[in-house]
């Protein structure tokens, strides 16, 4: 039977770092606040509850590189033989998927300045923005290798 959301929550205070555990729950009562489903905070909570305990104590989510979650998501690969559909690439990218919503959120919360891994869709600016705030973004392709995913993203810094 699937976890509810009441036992996720509980298993914020087991996260080693007090920190992490302060930011889970911060980014829980956002998504409260923006109105997501029960289902939808659980899965999230889950797998970002899943990466916190993953990080050593000292290493909290403003400290880390890339490195360190694609070594996270590299643990939910499975063996061909242990399946031989590569069903564990769903999973992969589905925890990869609700990381990088974590960070999204925490840089735009914190106002956290400098590089963090996450992925932005490679989409044209708006004519609203100014040429010169699009072009500081440095965007690199998606590489598959070994079907997986990695990343790289650089957020600007929007000051005059």
């Amino acid at each position: 039977m699937p976890a509810t959301l009441s036992c996720t929550i509980s298993k914020i205070a087991m996260i080693p770092s007090k920190v992490n555990a302060d930011i889970i729950a911060e980014y829980r009562e956002y998504m409260c606040d923006n109105g997501a489903s029960e289902r939808h905070q659980n899965n999230a909570l889950k797998a970002v509850i899943g990466y916190a305990k993953f990080l050593s104590e000292n290493t909290t989510f403003c400290d880390i590189a890339k490195e360190q979650i694609t070594a996270y998501l590299d643990t939910k690969i499975n063996s061909t033989e242990q399946d031989p559909d590569k069903k564990w690439i769903t999973t992969w990218n589905d925890n990869l998927h609700r990381i990088k919503h974590l960070f999204r959120w925490l840089y735009n919360q914190r106002g956290k300045d400098e590089t963090i891994p996450v992925h932005c869709s490679a989409h044209s600016p708006s004519k609203r923005y100014s040429n010169s705030c699009w072009q500081s973004f440095k965007i690199y392709r998606i590489k598959p290798t070994f079907d997986r995913l990695y990343f790289s993203f650089h957020l600007p810094s929007f000051e005059k």
